[in-house]
């Protein structure tokens, strides 16, 4: 179970680094960049890699015995 907690984190902190570069290109895209500038191919690298790590099945199997288990999980963590 510890394995699937650290499986978790560390995949949902790479997941949340992704997001916020995304939403910081996309910001940028929105308000800031000049307007030759194109960044929606890395915008679309980063949406990518985002949906990757989110399905790995590690992931998903690390989801899956933590839900299993949750009554043994502590409140902060529920």
């Amino acid at each position: 179970m510890n394995n699937a907690l650290k499986i978790y984190n560390e995949t949902n902190e790479k997941i949340k680094a992704l997001s916020l570069a995304g939403f910081l290109i996309g910001w940028d895209m929105q308000t800031e960049m000049p307007k030759k500038a194109d960044h929606s191919k890395q915008l679309a690298t980063l949406s990518e890699m985002e949906y990757n790590l989110a399905t790995t099945p590690e992931y998903k199997n690390a989801i899956d015995l933590l839900f299993a288990n949750k009554d043994s999980l502590d409140e902060v963590l529920k």
